[in-house]
């Protein structure tokens, strides 16, 4: 084989790692990417946990349209639809038996994502509606701190994965940082969300916090209303066998009298 037969047979088997079209070992058709399948109420937190896999697998370009499918008179060609049946194969298998069977026949990966995509995103207005609503009604109640958080952060950051704020697309880029005052807004709802829902026990905490400018960061917040309520549970508990001791040592002192009349 002569050298420059050698180097177009290399061109078409990529060995770089990152390369779109480079396969690993452990690649194969029947992997399944993420634990929960798609079904048609849990879109929008299927599609990150895919989107995280792709990034994982370098493979996201051929579902997001960077890898473009190129003419099966080139070189290329094989490798690129390798890999597309590749990525296709991964998406059917995170998805539930019914969903899986209405999409089989579409034949790339982009088509198959965009399929997706525009099915089930047609309900978002309805899961943002859901989700402000349940978001206002969340308070604290019996749950600690750490749960009552948590709960707020998963309907907060899956209300934001909806409509997530915009990069500026100015040439060149204005400098009116208009979407950094968004942000702290969007922000400063959140801290205030999270302290309005706090029991009226941790309200001198919060006023505390709303008392500070700029706002702390909302990992900050949880922090200091965390410590306050282990700092009150602590004294609390402290309280309780020392009311306990005070009435044993009263009913003693009341015995001892008895006693010596």
């Amino acid at each position: 084989m002569t050298e420059g037969a050698e180097s177009g047979a290399e061109s078409t088997l990529p060995q770089a790692s990152d390369h779109p079209f480079r396969l690993a070992a452990s690649d194969n058709l029947g992997q399944i990417l993420v634990n929960q399948p798609l079904t048609y109420r849990n879109y929008n937190t299927w599609r990150r946990a895919m989107v995280m896999a792709l990034q994982a697998k370098k493979k996201l370009e051929f579902v997001n349209g960077d890898v473009k499918e190129p003419s099966s008179t080139k070189d290329s060609y094989d490798s690129w639809l390798a890999c597309n049946n590749m990525v296709q194969s991964w998406i059917v298998q995170c998805l539930s038996p019914d969903i899986a069977c209405s999409v089989m026949y579409i034949s790339s990966a982009k088509d198959l994502w965009t399929e997706l995509e525009e099915h089930f995103s047609q309900g978002n207005r309805n899961k943002i509606s859901e989700l402000q609503h349940e978001i206002g009604l969340l308070v604290q109640e019996s749950d600690d701190v750490p749960t009552y958080f948590t709960k707020l952060k998963i309907m907060w950051e899956e209300l934001a994965s909806f409509r997530p704020i915009p990069t500026c697309t100015c040439t060149p880029a204005c400098s009116c940082n208009a979407l950094k005052t968004v942000a702290s807004y969007l922000h400063e709802d959140y801290v205030v969300k999270f302290l309005n829902g706090l029991n009226t026990s941790l309200s001198h905490v919060k006023d505390h916090i709303l008392l500070m400018d700029p706002l702390p960061a909302i990992n900050k917040v949880f922090f200091m209303a965390h410590q306050d309520e282990k700092k009150s549970s602590t004294q609390s508990s402290a309280v309780i066998p020392f009311a306990k001791s005070t009435a044993l040592l009263s009913r003693n002192s009341g015995c001892s009298q008895t006693s010596a009349s």
